[in-house]
């Protein structure tokens, strides 16, 4: 009897070492979950690409290789550490005076000049494009779109496969503008959280997002109005923070990061450009 509550104890403090060696953020860290969604991640590509192609034809997008450069190798950065980093992820920077920036499903994002030129630190932008893609990931706009579809016809025809969703999309009853529709504050705060723990994984100060997200409440009218604002969304960053701490090497501001900023800077002023409108 000695012997089995020796090899208990023994297992129960092998266990608990294991459980210490692991990193803080993977046991303190806030979980968040994707919610009910009708659609397939190939819906969600589909209907991103669709509207990103519209979006492309409408609004002014900046065409400089180093810009598009130093976009690309961000995002890849990020994406690779999502918890879908095979999404044929975009990066687009559009030219907009608006400090705005927003995601399109399955990997489709696009940033107003006007954000990248308002930030001082290279994890400002960082924070906002971790925020997006944690929408993505989270399925935040097919979700929407399948909140919206089950108040027009029963949940059972919802569940009843995707070729019948396919059916409504191509004949236009979804209709691409509910890619828009305003993400929930629940949505908006999983997001945050979501992008805090990208940010760290990635390698990059979170405070970045902290930063970001103080200064759009100080004056990003257009990114409020298309992102409302949770409750307490600079303290729930706060406390997210606090709880998985933030990477051992961080990555410092790049010199290409100041080089784009520069040439952005020294470009003829934007234009108010709002997708949609």
């Amino acid at each position: 009897m000695g012997n089995k509550r020796r090899l208990t104890t023994l297992v129960t403090m092998i266990t608990l070492l294991a459980l210490l060696a692991l990193p803080f953020a993977a046991i303190a860290q806030t979980r968040v979950k994707p919610g009910i969604n009708a659609f397939t991640i190939d819906d969600d590509i589909e209907f991103g690409r669709q509207k990103a192609a519209e979006i492309e034809r409408q609004v002014p997008l900046i065409n400089d290789p180093l810009v598009q450069q130093w976009i690309n190798h961000l995002g890849s950065r990020l994406a690779s550490n999502t918890g879908m980093p095979n999404l044929p992820w975009q990066f687009q920077i559009i030219n907009s005076s608006e400090i705005n920036a927003f995601a399109l499903p399955g990997g489709f994002i696009f940033v107003n000049r006007g954000l990248i030129e308002s930030t001082e630190d290279e994890s400002e932008i960082i924070g906002a494009l971790a925020h997006e893609l944690a929408h993505v990931t989270l399925r935040h706009s097919t979700n929407q779109i399948t909140k919206q579809l089950m108040l027009l016809m029963p949940l059972a025809q919802l569940a009843n496969g995707h070729g019948r969703l396919g059916q409504i999309a191509k004949l236009g009853v979804i209709g691409m503008g509910l890619l828009f529709l305003k993400f929930s504050r629940g949505a908006e705060r999983d997001a945050d959280i979501l992008g805090v723990q990208t940010m760290v994984r990635a390698g990059y100060d979170p405070r970045g997002m902290l930063a970001m997200f103080e200064k759009l409440q100080r004056g990003g009218p257009q990114f409020l109005s298309d992102h409302p604002n949770p409750e307490n969304r600079i303290e729930r960053i706060r406390a997210e923070i606090a709880l998985i701490g933030g990477p051992e090497d961080v990555v410092e501001s790049s010199h290409l990061y100041f080089q784009v900023r520069s040439r952005l800077r020294s470009m003829p002023a934007a234009p108010r450009v709002t997708p949609g409108e």
